[in-house]
């Protein structure tokens, strides 16, 4: 697995739906989850792309946009932005985590965009965050029941994923974003977009139903 440091406006154009987004916060509460988790991240989403529009006349070429779950621009829940702003505005480390073409060639995109595009506004789960939290703190394995009317960032994406056929089922209540930096559907390379240079432990070395 080769860890490799790229612009994004170098890669934007090879990034593709499903891709993977990973943070590393510089704030108190992401630095708390780095340790619980003992990963260099604290935070995930998923890119789309939209095609550029002008004048509602389809013009050549599409723009990267990100889904996830977070506090952004005054809204904390589930939301749907341009990637490269929100790269820009990030404090702290970025990743971008590429399927692998095998994973790719399982991807529903019909059924990934239209499950995510469901779930734009919803809050974010503050309560089942906490809870997956303390549970990786003690070392107890999590249980936590799924609920699609709130995510927190993590659940989103394996939601996602696995509402495209990516994944098997898995309780995306009891998936931290360091273990969605762990599953198996990535390609050998990663590369970081901003911040310290930082490798993430453990990136695509687990077979996703090893999490079930």
């Amino acid at each position: 697995m080769a860890w490799k440091r790229a612009n994004y406006a170098d890669v934007r154009d090879r990034m593709k739906p499903g891709d993977i987004i990973a943070f590393g916060g510089n704030c108190i509460m992401s630095d708390v989850f780095k340790w619980i988790t003992r990963s260099c991240v604290s935070h995930s989403g998923v890119v789309l792309q939209t095609k550029l529009m002008i004048d509602d006349t389809p013009q050549a070429g599409i723009f990267n946009e990100i889904m996830e779950s977070t506090e952004y621009k005054g809204f904390m829940g589930v939301q749907r932005n341009r990637l490269s702003q929100v790269i820009k505005d990030y404090d702290g480390n970025v990743w971008w985590l590429p399927l692998s073409a095998a994973t790719r060639e399982k991807l529903d995109l019909k059924k990934f965009f239209d499950f995510l595009i469901h779930q734009e506004g919803k809050p974010f789960d503050l309560a089942d965050s906490a809870e997956l939290m303390f549970k990786t703190f003690i070392h107890q394995q999590p249980d936590i029941r799924e609920d699609f009317s709130k995510f927190f960032c993590s659940e989103l994406v394996v939601a996602g994923l696995e509402a495209g056929n990516v994944l098997p089922p898995i309780d995306s209540s009891d998936i931290t974003p360091a273990d969605l930096c762990k599953f198996g559907i990535y390609s050998g390379d990663y590369y970081q977009l901003k911040g310290n240079n930082r490798k993430i432990k453990k990136y695509n070395s687990r077979d996703p139903e090893s999490f079930n």
